[in-house]
């Protein structure tokens, strides 16, 4: 298959129309469509625009949306998932060794610390000797506080339980908003009216039409959309290319990065 950027820029020569045109009619930027033509993916900011960009590129000219994203996936997510693969064992590779070099040097410090010990109970043993022969008093060796240490630091570990540090520095796995733009699509799968406006009810209208088996809408340049859905069983409704669940009954919805809720 010829490069997915040779591919669009042929279908749009051949409709006549110009980068600044498709611009008008598909509301995304024409430096991002020139991305597109020119297989300069670094550009778009993200894998989600850059799949939203080619269905709604692809919509205008005709061509197969679905077709084009598979080849965007097969050629570039696959070429990304492999270098990320040749990173990670390299990384594990440098991890084993550094841990290696760690351990040896605790081989000598341990053998350290279990000399240090033993000459320390040489040294008590010959203390409690010569102490014993000057004539002290035997009970002064029931003095030394080593039952009395072990005592006291066992009552302070029986006390009340220690939190661990992990418990405070748990994450939260609820979904922040980010603030940027929201990609939308709206595929009907039976006739369905469907209206869209930016940010709320009063907003700019964007869409309004009854949709047909098939048919989609594609959106890509606001943050927020109230969206009026005739019937939810009929649309499959996607985020960011993640499809949701469109809610209850038919009316208003609001529609964010996260989340679809009936609109109050």
């Amino acid at each position: 298959m010829a490069e997915i950027g040779s591919i669009l820029r042929e279908a749009r020569i051949r409709r006549g129309l110009s980068l600044k045109q498709v611009s008008e009619i598909t509301k995304v930027r024409a430096k991002y469509l020139e991305a597109l033509e020119q297989n300069d993916y670094k550009v778009i900011p993200g894998a989600t625009f850059i799949k939203a960009y080619l269905r709604t590129y692809a919509s205008v000219l005709r061509l197969d949306p679905d077709e084009l994203v598979d080849e965007y996936r097969s050629a570039y997510e696959r070429r990304r998932d492999s270098t990320a693969e040749h990173y990670d064992l390299t990384l594990e590779h440098v991890r084993n060794r550094s841990l290696r070099q760690k351990k040896r040097p605790v081989r000598n410090t341990r053998r350290g610390y279990a000399v240090a010990g033993a000459l320390a109970i040489v040294a008590v043993v010959l203390l409690a000797y010569f102490g014993s022969n000057r004539g002290l008093p035997e009970a002064r060796m029931g003095e030394i506080p080593v039952g009395a240490a072990t005592d006291t630091t066992l009552a302070g570990t029986g006390g009340s339980p220690t939190t661990a540090v992990g418990d405070t520095t748990t994450s939260s796995t609820e979904a922040v908003f980010t603030g940027g733009v929201v990609s939308l699509r709206i595929r009907a799968e039976n006739t369905c009216f469907v209206m869209v406006r930016d940010d709320n009810e009063a907003g700019t209208m964007l869409y309004r039409k009854t949709m047909q088996p098939n048919e989609e809408f594609i959106y890509s340049d606001s943050k927020r959309y109230w969206v009026h859905i005739a019937l939810p069983d009929a649309v499959r409704v996607f985020i960011n290319e993640e499809e949701y669940d469109v809610p209850g009954e038919g009316g208003g919805f609001i529609i964010t990065e996260t989340k679809i809720e009936p609109a109050p």
